[in-house]
């Protein structure tokens, strides 16, 4: 790049705003016991200096081990691009006892692609599941220079718990139940050096969804001042009909709200489409927390 990245003083107001715009679909075949999915992720960073967009296709299949136990296993596979710009970017140069002067060169913007492959699976029962993933396995890209650069694959273990408070059966044709559970969940994520867990509760019924999860690993220190503690997450949610709506707030607790954010928000809005009338038909479903 020809001033370098690091010599980026500031951008005028530029905050801490991330924006992250998500669209997906999915959906099932019991004849061949498969799932197809795709989905199309755009994010930007600093107010459009940084963005990222990615597509991509996934498949899974479910095998039935044994009267109890079930397997789901799938693959995705995908396409991102990545671009960074110095538009509005100020350097140190540009900075005299006179104001701001304009620029004199800069790096313009440098995007790059790459594909993405993932994979992963789900063993479970009734009530109990577990899960590994691991993501970028073909160690794509990340740098915006010339010097190659790998992404770490990301490792993902899931497990969890579900506990039927109120349980009945089907009373219309549909996948619908009147349950009332409670989910203990538990996820532990690592990267390269980075490591997190996630882990909490989660209370669903047909019409409401609400949970809190913290964050972080609280006995674990990078310095003698600075603990892994990163945020608490509270959920809400609500069933109307086709639509379901769940909105999600996360608690900063670590040093970084000293710095400006205390938080971040997200609202997901889904529409479910019914697949005619047919008879309910009990299925191995995944007893992971599911808004149905």
């Amino acid at each position: 790049l020809s001033r370098g990245l690091g010599d980026v003083y500031k951008r005028q107001g530029v905050g801490g705003s991330y924006v992250s715009n998500f669209i997906s679909f999915d959906t099932y075949s019991s004849k061949y016991k498969s799932g197809f999915s795709g989905f199309i992720t755009h994010d930007e960073q600093g107010k459009g200096i940084i963005k990222t967009t990615q597509l991509s296709l996934a498949y899974s299949y479910q095998m039935v081990i044994n009267g109890s136990w079930s397997l789901r296993f799938g693959l995705q596979g995908g396409y991102f691009t990545k671009s960074i710009s110095d538009n509005g970017l100020i350097y140190p140069d540009q900075v005299t006892p006179g104001g701001i002067t304009p620029p004199t060169g800069g790096f313009g913007t440098v995007s790059f692609g790459a594909p993405d492959l993932s994979a992963g699976g789900v063993l479970y029962n009734r009530n109990l599941w577990f899960g590994f993933s691991s993501h970028h396995i073909n160690r794509p890209t990340q740098s915006f220079s010339q010097v190659d650069i790998k992404y770490p694959v990301k490792y993902s273990l899931i497990m969890g718990y579900k506990i039927d408070l109120k349980r009945k059966r089907p009373t219309s044709r549909t996948s619908q139940n009147d349950e009332l559970n409670l989910f203990p969940i538990f996820h532990y994520k690592f990267q390269g050096k980075s490591d997190q867990i996630e882990t909490g509760l989660i209370f669903i019924d047909n019409m409401f969804k609400a949970g809190v999860i913290y964050r972080g690993i609280p006995t674990k220190k990078y310095n003698s001042s600075l603990h892994n503690n990163e945020a608490f997450i509270f959920l809400l949610g609500l069933r109307m009909k086709h639509f379901k709506i769940t909105y999600s707030y996360d608690a900063v607790v670590s040093k970084l709200s000293q710095s400006g954010p205390s938080g971040a928000h997200e609202l997901n809005i889904s529409y479910i489409f019914h697949q005619g009338k047919k008879p309910f038909k009990p299925s191995r479903k995944l007893p992971c927390p599911d808004f149905k």
